[in-house]
């Protein structure tokens, strides 16, 4: 259990339950607000993932939250033009209409802020939630949460300097999405036999999770052909 999480695809229970199987995980998620099927009793997470989903997400979160879900995120990269894509404004107007409810309704669950990206071009990342933070002191969440891809030669020190700029700018973190963008699984597996220790000693960081369970590209992917782990989902698991 504890802070190691598995993000799958929305379509991807399957694997997720039979990557349950082997790590008991703390949390899981797909980017959506149900589960979409069996996932072994790993305790589930909602998310908002874009505005377009926001209709029936109050019910959803409800069920959620009666199927024991004690944590929910809000929009996925709203600072990406092809993801959430949502100004500051925009989003905070969003998040006190869908988020902020939440906190009376069920005052025991964990609000997660916005995931925002790795990116540093101006008004992406950490900027962003900067100005989403700066700019919307009504909205309540309890922690933030925060995506990293490294590219080219970047590994962990890169990922461990992301991370920790993040906890001082914004305290509490959840990393929910981090990788190595096209490096081969040797690669990964030796970027996460530092990373993880890391992640599991840092009493900042709440909740990580791997990108990811499912078959996304090669590089990233913790299951093989059928239930086989790869060379990072046997560290996910055993580290």
């Amino acid at each position: 259990g504890g802070k190691r999480g598995l993000v799958y695809k929305w379509d991807g229970a399957a694997d997720c339950k039979s990557f349950a199987s082997k790590l008991k995980a703390g949390f899981a998620w797909n980017w959506e607000a149900d589960p979409r099927g069996d996932i072994g009793g790993t305790p589930f997470i909602p998310t908002l993932r874009t505005l377009a989903n926001a209709g029936d997400w109050s019910s959803k979160v409800d069920a959620a939250i009666k199927a024991g879900s004690k944590v929910v995120f809000g929009f996925n990269e709203p600072d990406k033009p092809d993801q959430a894509n949502l100004g500051v404004a925009a989003a905070c107007d969003a998040w006190t209409k869908y988020m902020n409810p939440i906190a009376s309704k069920h005052p025991d669950v964990n609000i997660v802020g916005p995931s925002v990206s790795s990116d540093v071009a101006k008004g992406t990342g950490l900027d962003w939630l900067s100005q989403f933070k700066s700019q919307c002191p009504g909205a309540i969440y309890h922690s933030s949460n925060i995506h990293w891809y490294g590219y080219g030669n970047a590994g962990f020190d890169d990922f461990k300097a992301h991370v920790d700029k993040a906890i001082s700018q914004f305290g509490k973190v959840w990393v929910t999405e981090f990788g190595l963008h096209g490096q081969s699984q040797a690669a990964s597996k030796a970027f996460l036999e530092k990373a993880l220790p890391y992640l599991d000693s840092n009493p900042d960081c709440l909740g990580y999770s791997y990108f990811a369970v499912g078959n996304f590209d090669p590089a990233f992917n913790m299951l093989g052909t059928g239930s086989s782990l790869t060379e990072t989902g046997k560290v996910y698991v055993a580290q």
